[in-house]
């Protein structure tokens, strides 16, 4: 056999393998998609995603894991209330599943929730906005440039309870409050969760998407992924498209 044939032989190899990764990359996606596409058409039947048009769903296996998988989807503009009904299919994957971390204590039903409890509450919520100490990406939602003045009230009897607020931090020092500045690598960037938006006394508060700790397998309620991959999302989160969060478990 001639030498050039032999390359050329060698070449269409390559290609057939890539071709073959590459229909398995997609046909994973897809199967992953369907793994909960029976979620988002409940969700669409009870009118609950008919202004969103970017939804990340976070589930677990089972009730008592700390582990997730996270699936970014997103659907055209075009997709309006009455035809999402009939056409669940124009919901894509904006990038592909990845693994995060959840509740130490896995995930717990919204109303059973309480203040500590290391549990990340089930629901469809809305992202408001999000944080940080430095505001360095092309971020298309509201965005806090924290400082030492920034903390987050989780006192169940503060009147400000499960909010943002900005005051000197001696003035709650010795309560159930984080300054967000003394957290430098999970807030370096971190989007809010709007569980319990009426703070609720007890009921659980400082719910976010935000960075993972290298050494950390859980969090204790948030939903957490390393900050790689956290940018990534934080990029295409887009305000003017009512991106919302749904936490569910597969098997229940």
């Amino acid at each position: 056999m001639k030498k050039s044939t032999k390359i050329l032989l060698y070449i269409v190899s390559i290609l057939c393998c890539a071709f073959v990764v590459m229909r398995c990359g997609k046909q994973k996606l897809k199967d992953n998609f369907n793994a909960v596409r029976p979620l988002i058409s409940q969700l669409q039947q009870e009118n609950k995603l008919d202004t969103c048009r970017q939804l990340i769903v976070v589930v677990c296996d089972s009730l008592h894991t700390s582990q997730a998988t996270m699936y970014l989807l997103e659907r055209s503009k075009d997709a309006t209330a009455e035809n999402v009904l009939q056409k669940d299919t124009l919901w894509q994957m904006a990038m592909p599943a990845l693994q995060v971390a959840v509740g130490q204590k896995g995930m717990i039903e919204a109303e059973k929730k309480c203040e500590g409890d290391k549990c990340t509450p089930t629901g469809l919520y809305s992202l408001s906005f999000a944080f940080g100490p430095k505001k360095d990406r092309d971020i298309k939602m509201p965005f806090v440039e924290v400082s030492d003045k920034h903390i987050w009230i989780s006192e169940s009897t503060d009147s400000l309870y499960n909010q943002l607020y900005v005051d000197s931090f001696d003035v709650y020092k010795g309560k159930d409050i984080e300054r967000l500045i003394d957290y430098p690598i999970a807030y370096q960037y971190a989007v809010v969760i709007d569980y319990n938006a009426a703070c609720v006394p007890y009921a659980g508060s400082a719910i976010f998407m935000h960075c993972l700790k290298p050494d950390a397998t859980s969090t204790a309620g948030c939903v957490a992924m390393p900050t790689e991959k956290l940018i990534p999302i934080l990029e295409w989160l887009d305000s003017e498209k009512h991106p919302m969060i749904y936490m569910d478990i597969l098997n229940k």
